[in-house]
């Protein structure tokens, strides 16, 4: 124990928790995100300086990603959502460095969904995308359910035989995300032994004492019966049971079979991966019950281990500790119900302790309108987050709803969700932590790596290696390697994604040779499979408004007899799904070619050609003998930059080079010709493949016109200008693969672009810089903005309050009616924490 509180306190936890401006968004809009970094006990951490924070859609890919500089525990940045995006769920990620050392599970994690963006004048539809991707293309792992499933969580970890034990259990289904059950728990010679209905979103107890053969369960669903076994059980052994603290005290239960002989057990209380307690127990009595003082356990998820006296671990249970008095208490005073179009707002914050007294501290304010907003009551917020949900594995359903308005805690259903999913960061059987940590905290940027021979696979020592940033000035600089390969350049004060060349130079006449430059700035944790729940959003329905905006003003308009305007509705309705809509624009594979390219030559792998990175990860991409390119067995037809590539040479040349690429979509189906009738709209360009555009567009749409389907309806498209000499390129409609390829600004595709021997053409990632937030000020009479619907009125990271605690907003409502969602929070300095959404 001695060695454990030593661990905790020179490796001290970090805690990341992102506060967003919204719920969803579309694309084309901008995602605005606050980042506090804890440590134990929720302080503010100072551990790490750079924070990652990546955007990953639902098949595997990554979006975007930034790089933030930590500040007293704080950082603010933005994503940028471009409308060529795939719409559908995309997780924001975040963690530090010095968080991989805890495991894959230990980062922050949402999902969104992200809808597509509507078309100028259309309205905002909420319509979710299931593209049809080719298989090779799905990269995230995905967790499948059966019809119904059941699991099984023995109080303490373990059963053993002729001991009563408590057994959690969750019930799944396919197409319901809590499915309601009741349940019957059988010994192995079919006796009734416990009876149990679900207690909170699929999940139960039940009473069960095992025996040599297995019990099992049975319930009812849908009209079927179900029959499921219990799990196995221990011949000895030792099982644990607690009640939930009352009165900061917490009750144990140890519970042994007859023949089980332990002279001393330790019990031991463990608050993020601190010890804080611990007793030896010298006892041969079948039960034993013990009380533990919680007075000095900080706030939120605690772990309880029953070890031997040599550290084996025979029994561990996950328990919540509830502290009031770390909390802070935000209200917002708000005049308003029905804000009127471009309507100012004024709004009061006071932010108090639990003593009612005032507190300075920053806020971060999202103030949204209900109108085309998915609203969400009971939601991960910064006290959810930091005290429970990033202490359970998976993903939580409403985790405000385990904290009730008054800071205390719905105590039976999250003792049942810590049961559940309760998981620990840290084998305590192994005390002793690696004299260097695999991961170290990032307290600078800078960007390092290693230099391998590209021929003989050796690493190169005592080499020259430069580096040239281009910027708004030029930045230079030289370091030889180790004697390992090794090589460190710092990247002081680096702001944005900026592009960089790298150089080496091998021995004495410093020959620069081919060579791989390993970078280390692939350390993020590996991708999880999303949860069922975070892919079915239940929102909460909103009432019917359209008669109130028709009054226009709140109260002057309102007759006798229209109604009575009402302090405080409670609307109950059935929760409505945002189904899955299947995109009839059938995109079968897209990738990010530069970003794709540059990991892996980190990695020490190279592409020498558009086709070697396709065929890599394309399976049913291919090359027939007479040179023709394929994909799924139907021909390509390549767009670059918006221009039809009819060229065989130029084709075969496209495919030939990788640098320069950017990103290459395959478009395949009914919705393939949107993609050649914008390039063909583009025919006023000229001098495009080395003709004339205007010549090139008249005699491919000759060729065109000779070769339609009349029977189909498609058209057929050919490979050289020579009517007899006609090669099938592919078709368009249901048969067609259009390929979508973007170049890099500048860059040719039909010329070559070689990279130069020992040269790595790159980019290095410094800090995102915060943006501002644009909120249109209406009272200026020279201000005109033709189309206002914003659905974020107002964002700001950083409100401070004064020695009052009181701070003060001002803003104006867009275009339309609407009624606001106010959503508050904060991490003061010292741990409090404090969210207010109304």
């Amino acid at each position: 124990m001695e060695k454990a509180v030593a661990f905790a306190d020179n490796y001290p936890i970090e805690k990341v928790y992102l506060h967003f401006d919204n719920n969803s968004y579309y694309l084309g809009e901008t995602l605005w995100y606050k980042a506090y970094v804890v440590t134990d006990g929720t302080r503010r951490a100072t551990i790490s300086k750079a924070l990652h924070v990546e955007l990953w859609n639902q098949y595997g890919q990554k979006a975007d990603e930034q790089l933030l500089e930590i500040e007293e525990g704080v950082a603010c940045g933005q994503f940028n959502l471009k409308t060529r995006m795939l719409p559908g769920y995309y997780e924001v990620r975040a963690y530090t460095s010095w968080m991989r050392n805890w495991g894959d599970l230990n980062y922050f994690s949402r999902v969104f969904p992200f809808y597509a963006a509507p078309a100028v004048g259309e309205e905002c539809k909420k319509e979710l995308i299931n593209f049809r991707l080719d298989l090779s293309m799905k990269e995230r792992p995905q967790v499948k359910y059966k019809n119904v499933d059941i699991s099984f969580f023995p109080e303490g970890g373990n059963l053993v035989q002729g001991v009563w034990s408590k057994v959690a259990f969750r019930v799944r289904a396919e197409k319901e995300p809590f499915p309601d059950i009741k349940l019957k728990v059988y010994s192995a010679n079919d006796k009734l032994i416990d009876t149990c209905s679900v207690m909170h979103d699929g999940m139960g107890w039940f009473r069960y004492c095992p025996s040599k053969k297995n019990g099992y369960v049975r319930f009812m669903y849908k009209g079927k019966k179900y029959k499921f076994d219990l799990p196995n059980c221990a011949e000895k052994g030792v099982c644990m049971s607690l009640t939930p603290s009352v009165n900061d005290t917490l009750a144990v239960s140890l519970h042994r079979d007859s023949e089980t002989r332990v002279d001393t057990f330790t019990v031991g209380i463990i608050a993020g991966c601190r010890p804080y307690q611990a007793l030896n127990v010298i006892t041969n009595d079948k039960k034993v019950n013990l009380e533990f003082p919680l007075a000095d356990i900080p706030g939120g998820v605690a772990q309880l281990i029953l070890m031997t006296s040599y550290g084996k671990i025979l029994c561990e249970r996950m328990f919540f500790v509830n502290r009031p008095s770390r909390y802070v208490n935000i209200s917002v005073d708000n005049d308003f119900d029905i804000l009127k179009p471009c309507e100012k707002v004024d709004l009061k914050l006071r932010v108090t302790g639990g003593d009612d007294r005032p507190v300075s501290t920053n806020l971060s304010v999202s103030v949204r309108s209900i109108l085309n907003s998915d609203v969400q009551c009971e939601y991960d917020n910064a006290r959810t987050n930091l005290l429970l949900s990033s202490e359970v594995r998976g993903y939580v359903h409403r985790p405000e709803y385990y904290f009730l308005p008054d800071g205390n805690v719905r105590t039976q259903e999250l003792d049942l969700l810590l049961a559940v999913q309760g998981w620990k960061k840290y084998n305590w059987e192994n005390l002793s932590f690696p004299s260097i940590p695999a991961y170290l905290p990032e307290t600078s940027l800078q960007l390092s790596g290693r230099l391998k021979s590209m021929w003989t696979g050796h690493y190169l020592s005592d080499a020259e290696v430069s580096i040239m940033i281009r910027d708004s000035v030029v930045a230079m600089g030289s370091i030889r390697t180790d004697s390992l390969g090794y090589f460190v350049f710092p990247l002081p004060e680096l702001q944005g994604r900026k592009e960089a060349i790298l150089q080496s130079r091998v021995g004495k006449k410093k020959n620069r040779k081919r060579c791989y430059f390993l970078l280390d700035r692939h350390f993020a944790p590996p991708l999880r499979a999303y949860e069922p729940e975070e892919l079915l959003h239940l929102w909460d329905s909103l009432p019917n408004l359209d008669h109130l905006f028709r009054l226009g003003d709140r109260t002057s308009q309102l007759k006798d007899g229209d109604g009575i305007w009402l302090d405080e509705v409670l609307i109950k309705s059935k929760k409505r799904l945002l189904p899955p809509v299947e995109y009839d624009r059938s995109i079968a594979a897209v990738f990010d070619v530069e970003r794709l390219v540059e990991d892996d030559l980190d990695k020490g792998k190279r592409y020498i050609s558009l086709y070697d990175f396709l065929r890599n990860r394309l399976s049913s991409f291919k090359i027939d003998k007479q040179g023709s390119y394929w994909y799924n067995g139907k021909g390509i037809l390549p767009i670059v930059n918006g221009r039809v590539i009819l060229n065989p040479v130029f084709t075969h040349q496209l495919f030939s080079e990788v640098e320069g690429i950017r990103s290459v979509a395959f478009c395949i189906g009914s919705g393939a010709d949107k993609y050649l009738s914008n390039a063909l709209s583009e025919r006023e360009a000229t001098d495009v493949d080395g003709v004339n555009w205007n010549m090139q567009m008249k005699e491919m749409e000759q060729v065109v016109n000779g070769v339609v389907d009349e029977k189909s309806g498609r058209m057929k498209f050919l490979a050289t200008e020579d009517e007899s000499d006609y090669v099938t390129l592919g078709y368009l409609g249901n048969n067609g693969v259009v390929m979508i390829v973007d170049t890099k600004p500048g860059i040719d595709y039909h010329l070559k672009h070689k990279t130069a021997r020992g040269l790595r053409p790159t980019y290095v990632l410094g800090y995102t810089q915060p943006e501002a937030f644009y909120s249109p000020d209406y009272s200026k009479d020279d201000l005109s903005i033709s189309v206002d619907h914003r659905r974020t009125l107002y964002w700001n990271p950083n409100v401070c309050t004064n020695e009052h605690g009181e701070a003060e907003i001002v803003f104006y409502n867009n275009q339309e009616h609407t009624i606001l969602n106010v959503n508050v929070e904060t991490v003061t300095i010292d741990g409090r924490i404090g969210a207010f959404n109304q």
